[in-house]
């Protein structure tokens, strides 16, 4: 293992390249598994947990064949069967050198005891436990919800900042629950369906026609809020709205 630490591993670039699964992945799930990777070598695991790896992966969800390249463990957590060889190389290798260091310090010194090493070492990484609360912290802070989406990424957040934003640009329009009809439109309108990219430009156009136009929309604070008395008004209106 040479003088490899905890903050990296050996990356065999032809193993893989020749790893089939990985030919067969798109370039957005191979990013996805190499950042799993190395969360996973840091961590020593990986949380059984579908949303936290997902914001690992930084709002991309794990396809099957990325997850498919780990297993979960006797402790909940999963874990890469390449990674844990390597990790278990890496401990053999540092217990030989402290051993090694001690029984040089006693023929030097001529002193049969346990010897404190000169530099101990160190770790330079958080504990998984104070990782995992860090994790748990930006759970706490969920967007206010989520737009369906047509495309490779099939759900676009809408953060409760934009949602402060778009009240400021438009003060005429009741923003939490027209965001709500605009997401029942596109449940309702599969085939009308916006990409990832072109969810903000559509929810703009959405509240600007709601400015322009607030006949057409209850005043702020009117209705139940509910989302399928929310469809029942859009389905009932889909002859005059496009929803682009």
């Amino acid at each position: 293992m040479g003088n490899e630490n905890k903050d990296s591993f050996p990356f065999f670039a032809a193993k893989y390249l020749a790893d089939v699964h990985v030919e067969m992945m798109s370039a957005e799930e191979e990013g996805c598994y190499i950042r799993l990777l190395a969360y996973c070598w840091r961590e020593k695991g990986l949380p059984n947990d579908p949303e936290r790896l997902q914001r690992l992966c930084k709002g991309i969800k794990p396809s099957q064949l990325v997850m498919d390249r780990f297993t979960l463990n006797g402790s909940g957590k999963l874990q890469n069967k390449m990674l844990t060889k390597l990790q278990e190389k890496r401990d053999v290798w540092r217990e030989k050198s402290r051993e090694g260091g001690r029984k040089s310090a006693v023929k030097r010194w001529g002193k049969k005891k346990k010897v404190q090493l000169t530099t101990p070492i160190r770790v330079v990484t958080p504990p998984l436990q104070g990782w995992l609360q860090n994790i748990d912290k930006k759970l706490d802070n969920e967007p206010f919800c989520h737009m369906p989406c047509k495309g490779p990424r099939d759900t676009y957040p809408v953060t409760k900042e934009f949602i402060e934003e778009m009240k400021e640009l438009y003060p005429g329009v009741d923003i939490e629950r027209e965001t709500k009809r605009a997401k029942a439109w596109l449940i309702s309108n599969p085939k009308k369906g916006k990409t990832y990219q072109g969810m903000s430009k559509y929810l703009n156009s959405w509240y600007a026609r709601k400015q322009d136009n607030p006949g057409r929309s209850p005043a702020p604070g009117g209705g139940s809020g509910n989302l399928f008395d929310i469809m029942r008004e859009e389905l009932s209106a889909s002859g005059t709205e496009d929803g682009d």
